[in-house]
């Protein structure tokens, strides 16, 4: 179970799982969930895009990777006893209230933008986090900002902040996000 937090709103949480849904699906094989545990509706407008309409149903597939809209334990325990090889909990950008959730999960996946408006909100987690035991193997990507602020935090804080390789659309893995995921 993978949980992605966002430092900001917009910092790139959902295209993330989206990217790392796609990857597992169509590389590795594996039978993918990804939550939506935050109340943002975008996974609605994302059924809206690529079925052309959205539903009352719960859930939705994408390229062999099922979606569930605004999902919270009743969801996930649904997707556990499914089978799913890889379930992916996108919780937005709210990490004072989805705190406990992130921490409960195997792997953690915090997404920062370090554009100069949005630097603090990834300072701000980090004070916030600091006491977790193991925050510092956490996987830290960032979707803006450039190269120097991304070599000046990992140096400054000692986290392995990493650069999510340019990705117009989520849907559509290219050689270098295959090689990032792969690494």
């Amino acid at each position: 179970m993978t949980g992605i937090l966002g430092t900001s709103r917009g910092a790139g949480t959902t295209h993330y799982a989206i990217l790392l849904a796609n990857y597992m699906v169509g590389v590795c094989g594996c039978k993918c969930a990804v939550l939506e545990w935050n109340d943002h509706g975008d996974f609605e407008r994302i059924e809206r895009v690529c079925k052309g309409a959205s539903s009352d149903n719960r859930s939705f597939s994408v390229l062999k990777a099922d979606y569930y809209k605004r999902s919270g334990t009743k969801e996930l325990l649904s997707c556990m006893a499914a089978g799913y090889e890889q379930i992916i909990i996108d919780f937005g950008s709210d990490f004072f209230n989805q705190k406990i959730e992130f921490l409960r999960c195997h792997e953690k996946c915090v997404v920062a933008a370090l554009s100069e408006w949005q630097a603090e909100g990834f300072l701000e987690f980090v004070r916030e986090m600091k006491g977790e035991a193991g925050y510092k193997s956490w996987n830290y990507v960032i979707s803006f900002g450039s190269e120097d602020a991304r070599r000046q935090i990992k140096k400054k804080l000692g986290l392995p902040v990493e650069r999510i390789p340019l990705s117009e659309d989520p849907f559509a893995l290219n050689r270098q996000l295959i090689a990032y995921f792969e690494r």
